[in-house]
């Protein structure tokens, strides 16, 4: 991630901040005060130093064929305008070892600040501005490849005037340009850094087959500013979550200076103005997420029967049998869960509860990563976890262990950093993403998922209402909590037929050492204005899920959509509020996370056709089917296909 890291100074000098790897980029901290830096920015010129051309929020097919999921498009490493036609050659190996003209994966790492770029023709690292061009990688990354998808990896997208630093191949640098880990283990040519991502708004379609699991898309867009008003995409179930307090991107402040083996990389406009540094190679990029690990498997369920809605661990599960994210409530109908006060850790159910932190985006790592000194706090000791290959205990469902000891790893590779080895791995039964406080101090990432899952409760509760059902909050008390957002990944509930919690639906965990380099100047760079971090969340995020990293909104953020939420596996929670013309008019977005056979009844019995957006778009073909057999109109014509 070519991170920058302390080293100890003379306090009463100014500090420098220095890597420890080419490219040697360091950030010298200036001793202007502040307020003077304040006017300086508003005298700046701010000038757009990166060009882009291509077809602005067109999906690229992603490279795909091995066994990562990690996101890569591929680059041929050249002057633009590049050459015509597709890719003779894919090369997965060190770049060294790669031919000129072959085509190299570029991984796509929101993580690393700075776009870097392979050059086997260096000995020491440059920075530069230049022009690179990317191309699709459909089934290029597979043992054999595939002629057709070879033909039409076409340049898709250039981007022109980049602040990029070219490093030595990895003879002369400590990172070799593997990526993955010691089981599944492949090279790129090149890193898509935070330096030109954070002008885009990203987007990440990760589409699996319903049925069998097959991976069936997987893609990226950009796009200058993400298309529609919040209440659109709330309708369209994208639950909105803005990053951690203060609520900006995170690694760079103005006085930082950038410079690589002795010469400066805040690049200049035709003014020589450029107080703010946006043309550094180093610039504030990282995404930091409020998140809870590990809580209670939890869903809204309906009862046909007593035309009721409830909390519960599964649709088999009756309500007394639900625990909330703190372990306060173990009622599935208890209102005061939309409560939004800040909470107490001292809950009775407290061990079996889920456990706050925070988390920053990092796309170039697998699955999730955890800091060790993090996992002791959330877990206690890693060895003493029950391990995930045998069955867990068998205790009440919201009592069953959060996560599980999943053996060891030998390697981790960490774009850009030495790889960290001999390593233990978790199990955590879910990850839940939910947004950052506007002020400094309020509820912690748990209590907000709780006072969430009952504000969706209360949703359920108004769609059940005997006359004009409206998927609002029946409880004033709930309105505050669904007019917020949340997302959970994992285990989110147990399916209808299994009872028992099943580390198969886990995510895996990687824990690393605190003491590794990357996590030391990781939490320094972020400090003073982020709480401590914990972890990594990488590419668990894209899992049957359309994501977009939101970096050009005024709160940087991430969009998640499920694409399949009757899993059990992804719950996404948008924002639910009235309509703002007629409140009694139901929208889509207050229906979203709401139980599948609820949803169809209102449809089907109520008419209530905003909750078709609610739909997956297998289920909503269904209902479209069965209609026509029966001989009418199709009720959602429109596909949730967005």
């Amino acid at each position: 991630m070519f991170l920058t890291h302390p080293i100890d100074v003379d306090q009463s000098i100014p500090r420098t901040r220095e890597s420890r790897y080419n490219p040697d980029v360091s950030k010298a901290l200036s001793t202007v005060a502040r307020g003077t830096v304040a006017l300086l920015v508003l005298a700046a010129c701010r000038l757009d130093t990166i060009e882009s051309e291509g077809e602005l929020g067109r999906p690229i097919a992603l490279a795909s064929g091995d066994e990562l999921d990690l996101p890569r498009l591929l680059l041929r490493n050249e002057p633009c305008p590049g050459s015509a036609g597709g890719c003779s050659e894919v090369c997965t190996g060190p770049p060294e070892s790669c031919a000129a003209d072959a085509c190299v994966p570029l991984l796509i790492d929101t993580a690393s600040p700075i776009t870097v770029l392979a050059d086997d023709s260096l000995d020491v690292s440059t920075a530069e501005r230049t022009c690179f061009e990317v191309r699709p990688g459909e089934n290029l990354l597979a043992s054999e490849l595939d002629a057709q998808a070879q033909e039409q990896a076409v340049t898709r997208f250039r981007f022109d005037s980049v602040p990029v630093l070219r490093l030595p191949s990895s003879t002369a640098s400590p990172w070799d340009w593997a990526i993955g880990t010691s089981e599944v283990e492949t090279h790129v040519g090149g890193i898509l850094g935070g330096n030109v991502l954070r002008n885009f708004a990203v987007r990440i379609l990760h589409r699996r087959d319903i049925v069998s699991g097959e991976l069936l898309d997987y893609q990226v867009a950009l796009s200058r500013e993400f298309p529609g008003s919040e209440e659109t995409l709330a309708d369209r179930g994208r639950a909105f979550l803005p990053v951690q307090f203060p609520g900006r991107l995170l690694g760079k402040e103005i006085t930082d200076v950038c410079t690589s083996n002795g010469e400066n990389c805040d690049f200049v406009g035709a003014f020589e103005i450029d107080n703010q540094r946006e043309q550094s190679a180093l610039l504030a990029t990282r995404m930091l997420l409020d998140s809870c690990i590990s809580p209670p498997p939890a869903a809204v369920t309906y009862n046909e029967l007593n035309n009721t809605c409830q909390l519960s661990p599964g649709k088999q599960f009756a309500e007394d049998t639900y625990l909330s994210a703190t372990g306060r409530i173990e009622s599935g109908s208890d209102a005061s869960g939309c409560d939004t006060l800040p909470s107490s850790d001292d809950a009775e159910f407290a061990a079996f509860a889920g456990k706050s932190a925070t988390l920053m985006v990092a796309t170039g790592v697998p699955g999730l990563v955890v800091f060790r000194d993090s996992a002791l706090r959330m877990f206690g000791g890693i060895e003493q976890l029950p391990l995930c290959s045998i069955r867990l205990p068998d205790v009440p469902v919201t009592q069953a262990p959060p996560a599980c000891y999943d053996g060891e790893l030998d390697r981790l590779e960490i774009p850009g950093w030495p790889a960290a080895t001999g390593l233990q791995r978790l199990k955590v039964r879910s990850v839940a993403l939910v947004e950052g406080l506007t002020t400094t101090a309020g509820p912690s990432p748990c209590k907000r998922l709780e006072s969430r899952m009952h504000g969706l409760r209360e949703q359920c509760a108004g769609a059940l209402r005997s006359s004009d059902p409206n998927p609002l909050p029946v409880e004033a008390s709930c309105v505050g909590a669904s007019a917020t957002s949340a997302a959970v990944m994992g285990e989110v509930s147990l399916p209808e037929g299994d009872p028992t919690p099943d580390p198969a639906r886990w995510i895996t965990a990687t824990v690393v050492p605190e003491t590794h380099p990357m996590v030391e100047a990781l939490r320094r760079d972020i400090s003073p204005d982020a709480l401590q971090l914990d972890g990594l969340i990488g590419t668990a995020l894209f899992d049957d899920t359309d994501v977009v990293l939101d970096y050009t909104d005024e709160s940087p953020g991430v969009r998640m959509r499920c694409l399949n939420p009757d899993s059990g596996k992804c719950l996404a929670m948008p924002m639910c509020s009235p309509d703002t013309e007629d409140p009694s008019q139901p929208v889509p977005r207050c229906c979203q996370g709401l139980p599948r056979d609820l949803i169809v009844d209102l449809i089907r019995f109520d008419g209530l056709y905003s909750c078709c957006a609610a739909l997956s778009e297998p289920v909503r073909q269904e209902l479209n089917n069965h209609a026509e057999r029966d001989g009418l109109t199709p009720p959602c014509p429109q596909s949730n296909d967005v």
